[in-house]
């Protein structure tokens, strides 16, 4: 089971400060963070701006989410696929996604996989092209 936390930490610029978070986050063992007003400069052009931020531990290796973001529906998905040949993390993530629904997906993360082989730096080695998520990358086309 996930452990989450929420927290409206009114500002995430100062260097102290998120340090001090960040060690608070690793001392609960979270793996999901909900904050709100992080106010980072880089994410907010108005220093009075709200907006809220999402942490998600690099140990989990998918984030699945139905959202609504301005008033359409979509399936969020932060994936970090294994780096060996593993059909079934591919058939488990198929199928959550399709118990989700039938929503457009935005889709990001390491899949470990290869979308063209002439584009590859490492193309010498034998990867299979989209082997395991095909559907995935039709399912995102077809939004498009």
């Amino acid at each position: 089971m996930a452990r989450c936390e929420s927290w409206n930490v009114k500002g995430l610029n100062n260097v102290v400060k998120r340090r001090k978070i960040l060690f608070f986050i690793k001392a609960k063992k979270c793996h999901i963070v909900f904050i709100q007003e992080p106010h980072l400069s880089l994410l907010c052009v108005n220093s009075k701006s709200r907006g809220v931020a999402t942490l998600i531990d690099r140990r989990l290796q998918m984030f699945l989410m139905l959202c609504e973001i301005q008033g359409k529906k979509f399936i969020l998905a932060n994936v970090y696929a294994p780096n060996v040949d593993d059909p079934s993390f591919f058939g488990q993530l198929e199928k959550k996604l399709m118990d989700l629904g039938n929503y457009p997906i935005i889709a990001a993360g390491d899949f470990n996989e290869v979308m063209d082989m002439t584009l590859d730096r490492s193309a010498n080695q034998s990867h299979p092209v989209l082997s395991h998520i095909k559907w995935l990358w039709k399912k995102i086309a077809n939004f498009f």
